[in-house]
């Protein structure tokens, strides 16, 4: 979606969307995914338990069933996204880039197009 986004609005829209580095979305989405894959262990519970909650207030007298898994879920998703986007900069900034300048010390080509070498035949 990010890659579609750019090309048909530009690179500027696409730095708008996502005003920060998509480095800090993988860093906060890796820290979300292992803080809930640790926080059962500070209750005696083995690591990636999920706790279930049948009966979630959200209000108004409706409640909802809910996993702790989200969390894990919305960490891999944010660590997914952040990679994708950077991904997408990177290709966008290769893209962007003016081409290097061909020099003929490279052995390359010399113009006429015939390869140069240094030291030819004697």
């Amino acid at each position: 979606a990010f890659l579609l986004f750019r090309m048909t609005h530009g690179r500027g829209a696409l730095l708008k969307l996502m005003p920060f580095h998509p480095r800090v979305l993988v860093a906060l989405g890796l820290f979300v995914a292992a803080a809930t894959a640790v926080a059962p262990m500070l209750y005696g519970e083995p690591p990636l338990r999920s706790l279930v909650i049948d009966e979630f207030p959200i209000g108004f007298g409706q409640s909802i069933h809910f996993a702790s898994a989200v969390f894990f879920d919305a960490g891999v998703l944010m660590v997914v996204v952040g990679v994708s986007v950077g991904m997408v900069q990177r290709l966008n900034e290769e893209l962007d880039a003016p081409p290097p300048p061909e020099s003929p010390e490279d052995g390359v080509s010399s113009g006429d197009g015939q390869a140069t070498s240094e030291g030819g035949a004697g």
